[in-house]
């Protein structure tokens, strides 16, 4: 029996169907980029050699497949898709994927906040009440003694977002811009913690949660998901209710048993930053005694990212701007 298991997450970075426009309707894949790129991301799946990946950026189901195929790992594997609208010409709303070679079952597709997570503040003039990407909930069969809930997510980007009648060239506009999206990840972040808690709380069943989350590890909108460790003076009874609710870093993790920080999944204008994350409950955090396994050993994919500010050459779009994150998991024999 399989004592030990890889899940990774995969943001593509537009996977369409070749002759298809998106975004901008001058672009699109020609059939011998679309060959190039399918074939570089099912080298990549090789190289990760997970299991269980969460994918973003992925406008067709059969895009996907064709990169799936390119892999001797995951050839074969049934992707689960949610979000894209396939015949949208240019393409513009890319969706979120899962691929589990043990087998998935598709719990929902989820668009609308809970009714507890919902952004409401009439002093701010804020309503949000749904993500702008679905997030995917399924059930994976992780070992053959073992199930779990994995939710795979893309959160808003950093990316500003403007009204009518503002210029990105405006200083203020700008930072009116950074300001609507960070709110709008906020809001998402806080609706995706309370999807996690309703799966989580009082359960026996473990939790993933992967993808693309626009944010660094310690950021305020990737805490929220993860929940706050107990203050340390309070009684063990009630850190034990909190500990019950957390998710945990496959990054801080990896930190604590490494020497240097060397970890990223994206560089910007000359930032090195991690947006790309998995999280897991208490089952799989090595400092819980009663984990029933253990996500030990991280690694991350950059070697195809470029500084553009020391290469001066624009990255290329056949490949990926973010890194796969991969992480081990292994069950307890003892």
């Amino acid at each position: 029996m399989a004592t030990e298991t890889f899940v990774g997450t995969f943001n593509v970075l537009n996977l369409i169907s070749a002759d298809f426009p998106y975004y901008d309707k001058d672009s699109l894949y020609s059939p011998a980029d679309f060959e190039k790129k399918t074939r570089w991301i099912g080298q990549q799946l090789d190289r990760m050699r997970a299991d269980v990946v969460g994918f973003q950026e992925v406008f067709h189901t059969s895009a996907l497949q064709a990169a799936l195929n390119q892999s001797e790992h995951l050839r074969g594997v049934p992707p689960i898709v949610v979000g894209t609208q396939e015949t949208e010409r240019p393409g513009v709303h890319p969706g979120i994927a899962l691929v589990a070679k043990g087998g998935a079952e598709l719990i929902a597709a989820i668009t609308a906040f809970p009714d507890v997570a919902k952004l409401n503040s009439p002093e701010l003039s804020v309503s949000i009440n749904a993500f702008s990407r679905p997030v995917l909930k399924a059930r994976v069969q992780l070992f053959p003694s073992m199930e779990v809930t994995v939710f795979v997510a893309h959160l808003k980007s950093k990316r500003p977002s403007y009204i009518e009648g503002e210029s990105p060239k405006n200083p203020v506009h700008r930072a009116l811009g950074c300001a609507r999206s960070l709110i709008r990840r906020a809001a998402e972040a806080a609706a995706l913690r309370a999807l996690v808690l309703d799966e989580i709380r009082g359960q026996s069943r473990p939790v993933i949660v992967m993808g693309d989350l626009n944010d660094t590890e310690r950021s305020v909108t990737t805490q929220m998901i993860s929940g706050d460790p107990p203050f340390y003076r309070i009684p063990r009874a009630q850190k034990e209710e909190i500990w019950d609710t957390l998710l945990y870093s496959a990054q801080e993790i990896q930190l604590r048993q490494s020497t240097r920080d060397l970890y990223y999944t994206h560089i910007f204008n000359g930032f090195y930053e991690s947006l790309d994350h998995v999280l897991v409950s208490e089952e799989f955090y090595s400092r819980n005694p009663d984990r029933v396994a253990e996500l030990d050993f991280v690694r991350v994919l950059t070697d195809h990212l470029q500084d553009e500010t020391q290469t001066m050459t624009e990255g290329n779009p056949l490949t990926s701007d973010h890194g796969q994150v991969v992480a081990r998991i292994r069950l307890r024999t003892t």
